[in-house]
């Protein structure tokens, strides 16, 4: 009977966007951070790269879009590398959507939120496909999320209609709900579910009391990804996920999710290392069990996997 439903539901599947696609070109001269977070990624990454790696998930004939995600970089305040990528990422955009090709919706940019809200307006401005910014706000102390220059930073944001997409830890969740709390007219999308401890009980538990905390201010909303990142390990399963999207549904229900896959970043943390195939398919199938371990099926279920991220990011 389970199998039974499984298949009914992914049948229902007519549409996925992923609001987390990254894409890379070693020849454009930025000096994106991955290559040394994960030697073995060390490559540029396209769109064809990604339709191949979607195609071994039962999601396979599903209408499968993207949002293109931006790459944090050793110099994260070089606004000179936050436009070239924005123009690689447009120039993606555009040629979008062709016969065989992945639509790509738009993409969420680079931001030095201490530089203000100025450049972002100018971004907007320059590329239609700008959806959103994001900055990695991981490494960051307390007081910068209190800092006033950031929040009136945010602030603007929230004014040119943009979201901000937070990366951030499980130990920095309270603070980005002082953050988003001193801006409130600012959508707050957090990313990787803020990075629960999965095989720490205890952590797990603190995780979820802050993530709860967070989900109160209705200006934030959850992107379901990251897990496999998360497990730390290879050999996760739907079951070591269903603890954290228990938590993440309850907090945010099925109106505040999205779906996002984090690739190419997800092909460091297979679930099998010895196979030779992409992470996606086994990725996108764990999270689609564990949805349904959790009874979320149907309209909800759509939600999470299209509503939220066309809402979110004015699709």
């Amino acid at each position: 009977m389970r199998a039974i439903l499984l298949a009914v539901a992914c049948a229902e599947a007519r549409l996925l966007i992923d609001t987390h696609v990254h894409n890379a070109d070693l020849t454009l001269g930025i000096d994106y951070g991955f290559p040394a977070m994960f030697p073995n990624l060390n490559k540029s990454w396209s769109m064809a790269d990604f339709r191949g790696a979607t195609t071994s998930s039962r999601f396979e004939g599903a209408e499968i879009q993207a949002i293109l995600m931006t790459l944090e970089k050793k110099n994260a305040s070089s606004q000179a590398e936050i436009v070239a990528e924005a123009r690689f990422y447009q120039a993606v955009a555009d040629a979008s959507g062709r016969k065989g090709a992945t639509t790509v919706r738009g993409f969420v940019g680079g931001v030095d939120l201490e530089a203000g809200a100025a450049p972002v307006a100018a971004l907007k401005a320059s590329f239609p496909g700008l959806l959103g910014v994001r900055q990695g706000l991981w490494h960051q102390p307390p007081s910068f999320f209190r800092d006033p220059d950031v929040v009136a930073a945010l602030r603007g944001v929230g004014a040119l209609g943009l979201p901000f997409d937070a990366l951030v830890t499980a130990s920095q969740l309270d603070d980005l709900r002082a953050l988003a709390a001193a801006a409130p007219n600012c959508t707050f999308n957090l990313n990787h579910l803020g990075y629960p401890p999965l095989s720490n009980a205890t952590g797990m538990a603190s995780w979820a009391a802050a993530l709860r905390r967070l989900a109160e201010l209705e200006n934030v909303y959850c992107k379901l990804s990251g897990l496999p990142q998360t497990f730390a390990a290879p050999g996760w399963t739907a079951a070591d996920f269903v603890p954290a999207v228990r938590v993440a549904l309850d907090a945010f229900s099925t109106a505040r999710l999205n779906y996002a896959g984090n690739w190419f970043v997800l092909e460091a943390f297979p679930a099998d290392p010895a196979s030779a195939g992409s992470a996606y398919g086994p990725m996108l199938d764990a999270v689609d069990d564990a949805l349904g371990a959790l009874g979320v099926y149907g309209a909800d279920r759509d939600r999470v996997y299209a509503g939220t991220a066309m809402e979110l990011y004015g699709l």
